[in-house]
């Protein structure tokens, strides 16, 4: 009995100490979706452009606004009010609240206003320009987001949410691929249906009305690693006379200006000004090599109003790096007839 005693008091231990924490420190349980995802676009006050996007759950919501004029989001966070309609939303910058919204949805949320109180209160009014969805493939443990742009130019609409959803699927091609050829071994089958996993979520929408759509995508890839692969991707499209086409780095910088490296030092002086408060190394001629080559592809730029922001993981460990180069310090390699000449005139 005393050896059974000495056995189980352990595990009793461990058992109300769980407990005991549990009651303690029990985690805000959170909606898991929300009824609706948007992206608007409007004004706060008689000529302040913004754009916003909402997570909007049962008696929550929860998303981010930036002005036009700038390259910074503003997160948002409130309340859906029980009539289903008013809201409040605080909005908090650099962990100060800096901001409130109050005001009331219409047309099955696609439309809000109401008066924005900071330093001074304004009238604001938005409406949605898109419904961010969620798609699935079962099959192979595919989860993925979409942009569905829901614009007054109803057959622009189709031909960009007709694009986007081909840049989608070319995001997973590579991860069905592997996914099939390891299925073949039936040991390693029991363990992709059950482990691997591949998810693609929106983590950010510029839209340029008739000119760019720029949007970011959140990527995790899990095929039973040690660690997952995380990845930033941006998809840019530009808006032609004579259709949609994908933007590329060399339609937006001057043929002869070495722009990959000027590019490039831009990012690696910012970084490494960092370097030594933020805990890694700092680049060398090898590592610049490799941004170099990165930066040959579309998806590491993200078209802002202010200026384009770079995308980039240089290790696993350090995690994506950001950089927001402004478009006047790179005024003299932007191609002022190609796509980002819209922000330099």
């Amino acid at each position: 009995m005393k050896q059974l005693m000495s056995m189980l008091l352990p595990v009793m231990l461990m058992l109300s100490l769980a407990n005991l924490a549990f009651a303690v420190d029990k985690p805000e349980t959170k909606p898991t979706k929300p009824m609706y995802k948007k992206y608007y676009e409007g004004t706060i006050g008689k000529n302040l452009e913004v754009s916003m996007t909402l997570e909007i759950y049962k008696s929550e919501i929860r998303g981010s606004y930036r002005y036009k004029k700038h390259r910074k989001a503003i997160g948002l966070k409130g309340s859906l009010m029980p009539d289903g309609v008013s809201f409040e939303l605080t909005e908090s910058a650099d962990n100060k609240v800096s901001g409130r919204f109050k005001g009331k949805f219409a047309k099955d949320y696609n439309e809000l206003q109401g008066e924005w109180s900071g330093k001074q209160t304004l009238p604001f009014a938005l409406a949605a320009a898109a419904n961010i969805v969620m798609g699935k493939q079962k099959e192979y443990n595919i989860e993925y987001e979409t942009v569905e742009f829901i614009l007054p130019d109803k057959e622009l609409s189709q031909r960009l949410n007709a694009q986007l959803k081909t840049s989608i699927a070319s995001f997973y091609k590579e991860y069905i691929e592997f996914y099939e050829e390891t299925k073949k071994d039936p040991q390693a089958a029991k363990d992709i249906t059950t482990r691997w996993e591949f998810t693609l979520n929106v983590a950010d929408i510029n839209y340029f009305p008739n000119k760019i759509v720029s949007i970011t995508y959140d990527n995790m890839v899990d095929t039973s690693g040690a660690h997952p692969s995380v990845a930033i991707i941006t998809v840019n499209i530009g808006i032609g006379k004579d259709g949609l086409y994908s933007i590329t780095p060399a339609m937006m910088f001057k043929k002869d200006s070495a722009y990959l490296k000027k590019i490039a030092d831009i990012y690696v002086k910012t970084l490494n000004k960092e370097a030594e408060a933020d805990g890694f190394d700092p680049y060398n001629d090898d590592d610049v090599k490799y941004l170099i080559e990165a930066l040959k592809s579309s998806d590491k730029y993200k078209i802002q109003q202010g200026g384009i922001e770079i995308a980039y993981q240089r290790r696993h460990a350090e995690g994506t790096r950001f950089v927001q180069i402004p478009y006047d310090k790179i005024k003299t390699i932007i191609a002022p007839d190609g796509p980002l000449g819209l922000f330099i005139k």
